[in-house]
């Protein structure tokens, strides 16, 4: 099964799950998606930027300091709630460039979707070209 089959799948196992797309954080580049309506490249995009933000701007970069007592190691997951969206990003532990990022309706089991899609992003970081 490849990342595009795999994120479909994911995307159809979770209630309230709209869209997934696996990118490069060092690129910026979304390097296969997954949503249940068709969206624009560009709207991958901002959403790629969004994953960038929230896991390694300046914020995420002063949180990961007084997370892990002085020492900046990185934020490996965080939630937003932009314009009546729950938008997951979550940073590969095996390849820290490479994050899964999740959209969906705010009513999303985050738990169960955190768990699954961290299983997903470790079977996918560096074991598949992106398809």
């Amino acid at each position: 099964m490849n990342v595009a089959e795999r994120l479909h799948g994911l995307r159809g196992e979770v209630p309230g799950c709209e869209a997934l797309a696996f990118a490069d954080l060092s690129t910026g580049l979304v390097l296969c998606a997954s949503s249940g309506q068709k969206k624009p490249q560009e709207w991958f995009d901002r959403i790629c930027l969004a994953a960038i933000e929230a896991l390694d701007g300046a914020f995420a970069r002063r949180a990961s300091v007084v997370i892990s007592d002085g020492r900046a190691t990185g934020i490996g997951q965080a939630i937003q709630l932009v314009d009546g969206e729950l938008r997951l990003f979550l940073r590969s532990e095996a390849v820290p460039s490479e994050a899964l990022c999740c959209v969906c309706a705010t009513d999303v089991a985050v738990d169960d979707l955190a768990a699954r899609a961290r299983v997903l992003l470790g079977e996918i970081s560096t074991t598949e070209a992106p398809g």
